[in-house]
């Protein structure tokens, strides 16, 4: 496909550097894999160039630390296992690294986090230097990178691997990967015994058990593999990578898949974002129907939320926008379920939520968004068109009698004049 043909069809999909995904166009004669969309942050550079390898083309790399031969801020962050919390510093990092050549120093006091990862970044901080510093808040000076959250999860036999097992299976698990315990938020298992709880206490990591009827439950479709043992003596898809998952919440996800050592023990490690700040509530319209009717408002919300929940009416509009988020299908008898879950991420996670309504969120869901208002501090809502306004506009009865009889039964304007129709929605 010619790239300007790919752009077309791509562009209602674009909202947010963030989170668009990567888009690599390929010609019709297989010459060129051109990354199109989302070069760095979702990784289309290296997309491309795996494209290129297998199909013996040329991969065409345009952005402009990588024609040089530097390393982005968003490469530097995910190899450190990071986050850019200020989306405006990626452009002025990158922009200082492209055009004076600085060499990028990484700082992590006092804590020593990603120790073993800085290594290759290490060194005085000098004038001529672009600073990254690794810290849970943000610093002072130079460009922040805030620290995934990480969780370890365990699974081992029974009577079969002791304490001090358990213990080296996380630390070589830990070693393998270049991370160090200052890293890891959490280990977690869904074992009764005391084993996985000493191991951890011993090496300074605190410690959450998972009840086992969580892990029965949990969606086998985010973990890297299931476990047919798991599955027919304990009824469960997994140990390892499911407990490391639920230890952090719903948006997290698997960031090293589970390992066997010494066929006794089992360790996977899951991470999530840590937020940046407080969280907030996006009550949004959708508009009537389809894509069409949304607005820039409401796609740059969603694409900016971790969470998005709705009937699945409005989730159906949004598809295409869903990448990598945790959804929530409200289901009518179910309705304080999903409500009650969404409070809960807003004040445990610090998350941004966006909770979805079909046409406009203010015109006839004010009920449904006040229930939320108890606990929810931190919101903004977010209009769409709805589908009176768009019933008005195809039928043109009359180019603009709906807005003057229909919004005034719900503004709290003047009642119609004396002979006009009064018209109720």
């Amino acid at each position: 496909m010619a790239i300007g043909g790919a752009v077309r069809y791509i562009s209602r999909y674009t909202v947010d550097k963030l989170s668009d995904p990567a888009v690599v166009c390929v010609d019709d004669s297989g010459r060129f894999a051109v990354p199109v969309l989302s070069g760095h942050s979702a990784s289309a550079n290296e997309l491309a160039e795996d494209i290129a390898g297998i199909l013996n083309a040329t991969p065409v790399i345009t952005t402009a630390t990588d024609s040089l031969g530097r390393e982005s801020i968003e490469g530097i962050a995910e190899r450190l296992l990071c986050s850019i919390p200020d989306r405006e510093s990626i452009i002025r990092a990158n922009a200082e690294i492209v055009r004076g050549g600085r060499r990028v120093a990484v700082r992590n006091p006092p804590s020593g986090l990603r120790r073993k990862r800085v290594a290759a970044y290490s060194g005085k901080v000098a004038g001529d230097s672009i600073e990254l510093v690794i810290s849970k808040e943000r610093p002072e000076t130079g460009h922040w990178l805030l620290p995934y959250r990480i969780s370890i999860g365990l699974g081992y036999t029974r009577g079969g691997a002791t304490v001090a097992d358990v213990e080296d299976a996380i630390r070589a698990f830990l070693e393998e990967h270049d991370l160090g315990v200052e890293d890891i938020d959490v280990v977690t298992s869904a074992k009764e015994d005391s084993v996985a709880e000493e191991a951890s206490k011993s090496l300074g990591i605190r410690f959450e058990r998972i009840g086992m009827e969580r892990v029965k439950e949990f969606d086998a479709s985010r973990l890297s593999s299931t476990s047919h043992m798991a599955q027919e003596a304990l009824g469960i898809p997994g140990m390892s990578e499911p407990c490391a998952l639920l230890a952090l919440g719903p948006t997290s996800r698997i960031l090293f898949p589970k390992e066997s050592f010494h066929s006794k023990v089992t360790v996977a490690a899951a991470f999530a974002h840590r937020p940046s700040g407080h969280g907030k509530v996006y009550f949004i319209g959708v508009g009537p129907s389809g894509p069409e009717y949304l607005t820039e408002a409401a796609r740059v919300a969603i694409a900016r939320s971790d969470v998005v929940a709705g009937y699945s009416t409005p989730l159906s509009v949004v598809k295409p926008l869903l990448r990598n988020k945790y959804v929530i299908t409200v289901r009518w008898k179910e309705q304080a379920t999903s409500i009650s879950e969404v409070k809960r991420l807003f004040r445990e996670g610090g998350h941004k939520i966006s909770f979805l309504f079909t046409g406009d969120s203010c015109f006839s869901e004010g009920e449904l968004i006040s229930r939320f208002l108890d606990e929810v501090d931190r919101y903004e809502v977010i209009p769409g068109i709805s589908s009176v306004q768009v019933a008005s506009a195809k039928s043109m009865f009359p180019p603009g009698g709906v807005q003057r009889y229909l919004v005034p039964r719900h503004g709290g304007a003047s009642e119609p004049e004396e002979g006009e129709p009064e018209v109720c929605a």
